[in-house]
């Protein structure tokens, strides 16, 4: 025993107290000597190799020395104020460390013999619960709070050195560590081994959990009811940002998921519906169109996917309220231009601020889907807005402006479940300005045909190529005609002629009315008519009296005026400068043509407010004794005293709406369509022919069609079989197939 005693004595004079003290004095990394160091760890050895009794003296040595030191550091921070305890824990903490560390470095040889063979534990492990029990756990509850106050700190945006939190908390995990170790790397020593998180978890499950909750719900109902809707988003999507900067950091990641989840749970689950609700809530932000704000408000609503829905409900009563606002525009040009707006917009806000999400997407279509077919008129609107193009805007842009042009109205007419009606008023407006020569680029026509047969088929789209057909064959017969020696000039007349098919144009029945025309037109027409016959030998021409337009030169007047008029007008006025005054009924015998037709010409050189805005009856280019209307009884005249500021002007007259008019049209819809029912139904057995095609289940799929009647299919399956085109199955009799010629 005494030799045990003399030798506990050597091994503290010659290396424990110089150790002790170096600790104390915090001279990192130790300076031992190394002599010293040999001649202790040899007396150790032979203490734990000679004597058995030695060794466990030198084992409650060892302990007695950690002990010790560790109840004194301990003694020496239990009182200080809670500013001051994490500071000063860590610093105890690295020395205990370095104390742990050098004691098993010169005590390894009862690791390896005494503590083994008792199976007390390695001396680390002994050491480590020494700590725990005098240090740790009676500053547990203290460190736990100090520690949550500094993250709430660092919350609120108080300058505080997260390194110290960062090593509390690892502290925290190390302690109550299977078998730990340390080691040193890069002078550093560093505690390994496998973590119970036995203290981890407890600080997190029992304080800083809720810690957490009542920080957020403060912070959250403070900000959702001073702050204006996109100031708390802003607020809050800092605060998460930050947050995960924390969390990377410090916090482990075993404890990630539930804080998000806090987090997430105060700001946006239970501030959604207020967030809503606020005048300067979700519809607001929508309405103030700033992508970037609206972004913002995705971005936070979008980490609780199922809040996503309450951004798209808003985003819906914002359609409609940008709907229900140019429902009240009549000019169709604006109203499908703002409509045009409005998608591009949408779609733009979705791709940018709502990441393409398909239920924005969704929600946008449906609401276009049901204002464009709320009403038929919208289907007329977006055709003669595609008339204009085709006639006016077109001319100042670029390509890459027109092929955006074009999609924008393919865009809208994607939503139209009438597309009939489309159809047929887009055919009659493209008739009509490619006759009156008014269409800006047939090469933009063929486009815009192209991309409509992408979306609806070629039959869809026949008439339309039909009739830029006829315009680019027509332009090559009037080039030829140009060849000719009076230069496509006869009787020094300029003579434009366009020719097209009779079937695919929709040129109304009194359009080819005949009119009684000066001889020198009628020259010209014969001159041409040889010329046509002379390469179309088994063609004839039939001339459109009320289509086209002349220039004419008033060479009588006190001005060389110009005007383009219609032929008719042309033709009245030539027999007024032959007879003088005339009455109406006597020219409508004269030309033999239309009385409305010659009413409307009539008038429209009386009164057009080309050259008479304040519709004085003795201003026109005719006058007479008018009275309230022009009637068939009236007298009129040339009017040799007229006198305008303008040299060029239109006589074309405004058209008017007659009952013969009305009934024409109703029997070429009717025409067009049966012509689109039959196409429809061709479309539908070719593409299905391999399949078994019933008369119930063909009714089934056309009949979806709002246009067409049960009654209006079959007659018209029946009118498919008269032509050839479709037949009863000779297998089954009743299914249909495709004739394929």
């Amino acid at each position: 025993m005494d030799s045990s005693i003399e030798g506990i004595k050597l091994i503290y004079e010659c290396l424990i107290k110089d150790l002790l003290q170096l600790i104390e004095k915090g001279n990192f990394p130790l300076n031992i000597s190394l002599k010293a160091f040999m001649k202790a760890q040899n007396e150790i050895y032979k203490m734990t190799d000679d004597d058995y009794n030695s060794a466990e003296q030198l084992f409650n040595y060892y302990i007695k020395v950690i002990t010790e030191y560790v109840n004194n550091a301990y003694n020496k921070i239990k009182c200080l104020s809670d500013d001051e305890l994490i500071n000063h824990f860590l610093d105890e903490y690295s020395k205990c460390i370095q104390l742990i560390y050098w004691m098993q470095r010169i005590f390894i040889y009862l690791d390896k013999f005494y503590t083994k063979n008792k199976n007390k534990g390695s001396l680390f492990t002994n050491s480590f619960k020494i700590f725990e029990d005098k240090m740790f756990v009676p500053l547990k509850e203290k460190l736990y709070e100090e520690v949550n106050k500094m993250i709430n700190k660092d919350r609120n945006n108080f300058v505080i050195n997260r390194i110290e939190i960062k090593n509390i908390l690892r502290i925290i995990q190390e302690i109550n560590m299977v078998k730990p170790v340390i080691i040193k790397e890069n002078e550093e020593l560093i505690c390994k081994g496998e973590y119970t998180n036995n203290f981890i978890i407890d600080w997190f499950d029992n304080y800083f959990k809720k810690s957490t909750e009542e920080f957020i719900k403060m912070k959250a109902q403070n900000d959702i009811r001073t702050k204006s809707g996109i100031e708390y988003i802003k607020s809050s999507l800092k605060y998460l940002k930050e947050e995960k900067e924390r969390e990377n950091e410090y916090i482990d990641k075993m404890f990630w998921n539930v804080i998000d989840s806090i987090n997430n749970k105060a700001l946006i689950e239970d501030n959604v519906i207020t967030l809503q609700k606020m005048d300067t809530g979700i519809l607001f932000i929508l309405k103030s169109k700033k992508n970037d704000e609206i972004k913002e408000l995705y971005t936070l609503l979008s980490i609780c996917p199922d809040y996503i829905k309450v951004i798209n409900d808003e985003f819906e009563l914002y359609i409609n309220e940008r709907f229900e606002k140019n429902e009240l525009i009549k000019n169709p040009l604006i109203f499908i231009r703002e409509l045009i707006k409005i998608k591009k917009e949408m779609d733009s806000l979705i791709q940018n601020a709502f990441d393409n999400c398909i239920l924005f997407h969704e929600t946008k279509n449906k609401i276009f889907s049901f204002y464009m077919n709320k009403k038929k008129i919208y289907s007329k609107q977006l055709s003669i807005y595609t008339d204009y193009m085709m006639k006016k805007r077109i001319k100042s842009l670029n390509e890459s402006q027109i092929e955006d042009a074009l999609n924008d109205i393919i865009d809208l007419f994607k939503f139209l479940n009438s597309k009939l009606l489309f159809q047929l008023e887009t055919n009659k407006l493209m008739s009509d300005r490619l006759i009156q020569n008014e269409s800006l680029s047939l090469i933009t026509e063929k486009k815009f045909i192209k991309k409509l047969q992408n979306e609806e088929g070629i039959i869809y789209v026949n008439k339309m190529n039909e009739m830029i057909r006829d315009s680019e064959n027509s332009k090559i017969e009037i080039d030829l005609y140009r060849q000719q020696k009076h230069n496509g000039k006869p009787n020094g007349i300029e003579f434009n002629i366009q020719i097209v098919s009779k079937n695919a144009w929709e040129i109304s029945k009194n359009k080819m009315d005949k009119l009684e025309i000066p001889k020198i037109l009628e020259n010209c027409m014969k001159d041409f008519n040889d010329f046509y016959i002379a390469r179309h030998k088994n063609r004839k021409l039939i001339w459109c009296y009320g289509l086209g337009n002349i220039e004419i030169q008033y060479l009588s007047l006190q001005k060389q005026y110009f005007s383009i008029s219609t032929l008719c007008q042309y033709t009245i006025l030539c027999n007024l400068e032959k007879y003088g005054k005339l009455t109406i009924e006597k020219i409508i015998n004269l030309l033999g043509y239309d009385i409305n037709i010659i009413l409307e010409d009539v008038s429209a050189l009386v009164y057009n407010t080309n050259f008479n805005k304040t519709r004085d009856k003795n201003k026109g280019l005719i006058k007479g004794n008018f009275k309230d209307e022009i009637k068939i009884s009236d007298e009129i005249e040339f009017n040799e005293e007229f006198n305008n500021n303008i040299i060029k002007f239109n006589t074309i007259p405004y058209i008017r709406e007659n009952k013969e008019k009305e009934l024409e049209e109703k029997i070429f819809k009717k025409r067009n369509k049966e012509n689109y029912l039959q196409s429809f139904l061709i479309k539908i057995i070719k593409s299905n022919n391999k399949s078994k095609i019933t008369y119930d289940w063909l009714i089934s799929e056309v009949s979806q069609i709002e246009l067409f009647t049960t009654q209006q299919i079959k007659e018209n399956i029946e009118k498919l079989i008269e032509k050839g085109i479709i037949k009863k199955s000779d297998k089954d009799n009743n299914c249909y197939e495709y004739i394929d010629l």
